[in-house]
């Protein structure tokens, strides 16, 4: 895929209102991340927000784009996610900001993740909710031109079997958030404007704080729902240091065929009588 207009999002503003609710929620994260390097790979500019706290001695900057522009410097890596230029077992976390949603095989990328991360190492995944608002911005998206044109969203159903079979497991319940309209202006501030505008309104309640606060409790509840219908979504999870699939395999061979342990040498031989 051509990702070199992935960089538009950001330099939007979805994008940056994207951002400003997502690195708040990556950066206590990314705390529990420890050893000697943690590769991101994104084009958000507040990359660096995120990782502030972060232990890993060395930090590498990755994006997908295949050209640079105002948010991606020079110095950052550009790499395929789907081919990733590592060693096996050579990272210590990983970050994938919107990353998946910028391949053609994201099962295959979520493979190469698997392979360069050491046991024991960090993945963080942040992405758009299909099943959201977001989801119908992008249905949107597909027709016309938007700053998420780019974005092909993933199911986090599929994504969640790829973990399992990857054996990374998850850390903690997934993080579903921003139930809100996908538009940069606050829909209760879009909503003021049109009654202000109308004759037949008193222009007092368009003013008065019960549309403040029915808004505010109307938020509330739906996050306290804690449904998986939020606009964004961040995946926290961590490679097992034995494959636990393989493990589980084994075990149930060794129960139907009731192997034994002790060495072949002092099994019984058995004398063939004449």
């Amino acid at each position: 895929m051509n990702t070199s207009k992935s960089a538009g999002l950001w330099s939007s503003a979805l994008g940056k209102k994207t951002c400003s609710l997502q690195m708040p929620e990556i950066a206590p994260l990314t705390r529990l991340m420890h050893g000697d390097v943690v590769l991101w790979i994104g084009d958000c500019p507040d990359a660096g927000v995120a990782l502030q706290g972060c232990m890993i001695r060395h930090t590498i900057f990755a994006s997908q784009a295949q050209t640079t522009g105002p948010t991606r410097p020079q110095s950052m890596l550009r790499i395929d996610l789907q081919n990733l230029p590592f060693p096996t077992g050579s990272l210590d976390g990983l970050v994938l900001h919107h990353s998946l949603e910028l391949v053609s095989d994201p099962r295959a990328a979520m493979k190469e993740v698997e392979r360069v991360l050491v046991p024991g190492g960090k993945l963080l995944i942040c992405g758009f909710n299909p099943f959201s608002l977001y989801g119908l911005r992008r249905l949107y998206a597909a027709v016309f031109a938007d700053p998420m044109s780019t974005h092909n969203l993933v199911n986090p159903m599929r994504l969640f079997d790829w973990l399992a079979l990857l054996d990374l497991q998850l850390d903690r319940p997934p993080k579903y958030f921003e139930y809100s309209l996908p538009v940069s202006q606050s829909p209760l501030t879009w909503l003021q404007n049109q009654l202000r505008g109308r004759k037949w309104l008193d222009p007092k309640l368009a003013s008065t704080p019960w549309l403040v606060n029915a808004a505010g409790r109307l938020r509330e509840f739906v996050a306290s729902t804690k449904l998986p219908f939020g606009g964004l979504l961040i995946i926290s999870a961590t490679k097992q240091a034995a494959s636990t699939n393989m493990q589980i395999i084994d075990k149930k061979v060794g129960m139907s065929k009731k192997r034994a342990l002790r060495p072949a040498v002092l099994h019984k031989i058995g004398v063939n009588k004449e």
